[in-house]
């Protein structure tokens, strides 16, 4: 308890110095020469009231109820504060945006500076106000405070700060490092396989091909994301992302599949920049326009441009899981009122990071025998407020590679270097209802000559509802046998991205409480043409994935999840099945630094068929062990 009272001390002193003095009558019994003569002025009348005669008493035991009751009205006094401060930067921004340059602006502008140096040491007193919360969350949840709602507010308000102090400064550094272990094993002479078709508990020099332990199949990565960024008020700002770290080759880039392959920690270490841009806002080009230059990040929609993730089950880092392609070039933003014109292209080939001796893609686009070398686009948002929104995107990717053969079957052997891709998006809300709907086509070409423009498009829609604690959703998907997209569309078993596809799915959730989530998903696929793929019409596959989330206490989460994939190929005896339990934990060191354990047991069985994404068409069983620590800056 002794701990407890000097943190609130502590708080209240540090909301004390930042917080103007407005009422100036003290209380009788603290003389001017007290230490806390000052802080007590400052909160009187807004945290402090004392008692009914006048007295502060200061002497007297405080109660954790009386604490709990400050506690409130200090972080209310700190909230109104900072909502002042923003709506004096919306104010100015929006006589900015209405080209205002009189005298009045410089003077505001001058004033927003001065509160925001006085906010500048708020950093301290929200940590121990963050912690005050936790410490006093059974009385403030007694008094009728949204503590949850409180937690969020204190979060969200170290973020804004940490935006409003980087307002006047030239460069901001941070960065983020995370070591990741990797450790396979084998299970009675199998080898274990990831969802990503990473073949696990397999040996290595001596052992090499022989089923092994933990002991001979451990791996350890590194990497660290250094961010960069500059630029002044009225000026152009820049950001960077420096990436440092063996991790890039060890995993196969940021959309590499290295399905029925070993991790393997002895790559070279990567150096160089994921992103480096320039972006002119509004304020400089004029109202409703910004470019973005240099190496840049886009993606519209799974069906469109969205890159896919092959790593997130056992190593989770937001620059890699965003989705976002990577390429040197540039966004041309303009705004029409509320519609979003958006124009985008570079050059998305050999963009890389140097290793030893070598360069890696950062992230290349498969295109037949070579890769997509440049890319552009054109993309239209229409937002309808809370309602959501529609997209609609064209996009030209060209090779300099020529396919010789498009497609022996459908194109008649006529060679292509070029990818068109077009189709929209809806993502909208009525209520408490949810709709879904995509629709996309791919083209290829040679130049501007068609080569395949037979069984090529993707639609999907979805219909959901969201209760207060629950939620569904239900839809049906077909992407047929000749569409092709720098997408990611979804996940079966080993199988990203299927095609010549066609079916149902389904998704619940139930929250019995806040720490509580339960959820599943179901998803049936059958051929959508004989001879157009891994599926003919008569066979299927489905997936069930079973899921719990539950939130131990503020430092631990903890996960279980079970995925069974079932196939059935008409006319063959055995079907095969695909199954992998997981066990996640993760603790929060502090509010910077997390330690993330992962296990994912493998039962698989191709039972003599080569499924897609598997190393072979036998049995695997095994398990991965993962241990990521994550630590920013």
């Amino acid at each position: 308890m002794n701990k407890t009272l000097k943190l609130a001390m502590s708080a209240v002193l540090g909301v004390a110095m930042v917080t103007p003095a407005l009422a100036q009558d003290q209380f009788p019994d603290v003389p001017e020469n007290h230490w806390a003569y000052q802080a007590l002025v400052n909160l009187k009348d807004k945290v402090l009231f004392g008692y009914p005669d006048g007295f502060f008493r200061g002497p007297r035991m405080t109660s954790r109820y009386e604490l709990a009751v400050a506690l409130d009205k200090m972080w209310k006094l700190m909230m109104a504060q900072f909502d002042g401060v923003n709506s004096k930067i919306a104010a100015v921004e929006a006589k900015i945006g209405q080209g205002g340059s009189d005298a009045g602006l410089a003077k505001q502008v001058a004033d927003l500076r001065k509160d925001v140096d006085a906010m500048k040491n708020w950093g301290s007193a929200i940590n121990d106000m963050k912690k005050l919360t936790a410490e006093f969350e059974p009385q403030l949840k007694q008094l009728g405070v949204d503590v949850n709602a409180m937690k969020g507010q204190m979060s969200d308000m170290e973020e804004r700060l940490t935006a409003l102090e980087n307002k006047t400064t030239a460069i901001k550094i941070g960065a983020e490092v995370n070591l990741l272990v990797l450790g396979g094993h084998s299970k009675d002479g199998n080898f274990g396989v990831t969802r990503d078709g990473r073949v696990v508990g397999q040996g290595a020099g001596s052992y090499a091909g022989a089923p092994v332990g933990i002991d001979k199949d451990l791996d350890i990565f590194h990497e660290a994301y250094v961010t960069l960024e500059g630029g002044k008020d009225g000026e152009p700002k820049w950001d960077a992302v420096l990436l440092v770290g063996n991790l890039f080759e060890g995993l196969g880039g940021l959309n590499g599949n290295a399905g029925g392959t070993n991790f393997n920690d002895n790559t070279d270490t990567a150096i160089g920049f994921g992103r480096f841009a320039v972006t002119f806002n509004s304020a400089l080009a004029g109202q409703g326009f910004q470019a973005e230059i240099g190496r840049v990040g886009h993606k519209i929609s799974p069906y469109l441009f969205q890159r896919t993730s092959f790593t997130k089950d056992y190593y989770q880092q937001a620059w890699r899981d965003n989705g976002e392609y990577i390429f040197d070039g540039g966004i041309l933003d303009f705004m029409f009122g509320n519609v979003e014109l958006t124009v985008f292209g570079g050059r998305n080939s050999n963009r890389n990071l140097n290793l030893t001796g070598a360069n890696a893609d950062i992230n290349p686009i498969a295109f037949g025998g070579g890769t997509v070398d440049r890319t552009l686009g054109v993309q239209l948002a229409f937002p309808l407020n809370e309602m959501g929104g529609i997209n609609l995107a064209y996009l030209w990717h060209d090779s300099d590679t020529l396919i010789a053969d498009a497609n022996a079957a459908q194109a008649g052997n006529q060679p292509a270097n070029r990818l068109n891709v077009y189709g929209a998006n809806a993502d909208l809300k009525f209520g408490n209802i949810q709709f879904y709907g995509a629709f996309s086509q791919s083209v290829l070409g040679e130049n501007t000559s068609s080569a395949l423009d037979d069984d090529n498009t993707a639609w999907d829609v979805s219909l959901g509802y969201t209760g207060s604690n629950f939620g569904v959703k239900g839809g049906y998907k077909t992407i047929e046998q000749n569409f092709i997209a720098a997408g990611d569309w979804g996940r079966i078993g080993t199988w990203y991205n299927p095609t010549n596809v066609e079916g149902f799915n389904a998704m619940v959730y139930f929250m019995p409480s806040s720490d509580l989530k339960i959820h599943a998903n179901y998803e049936q696929l059958e051929g959508n043409q004989n001879g157009g793929g891994v599926l003919n019409t008569n066979d299927d596959v489905t997936s069930l994935k079973i899921g719990v989330d539950y939130k131990l206490n503020s430092y631990l989460d903890l996960g279980l999840s079970y995925e069974d994939v079932k196939w059935d190929f008409n006319g063959v005896g055995n079907d095969p099945f695909q199954r992998w339990y997981t066990l996640m934990l993760g603790y929060n060191l502090s509010s910077n630094s997390k330690l993330m354990f992962t296990y994912s047991y493998s039962d698989v069985d191709g039972k003599g068929i080569a499924l897609p994404g598997m190393p072979g068409n036998g049995k695997f069983q095994g398990g991965l062990f993962g241990t990521q620590l994550k630590i920013s800056f």
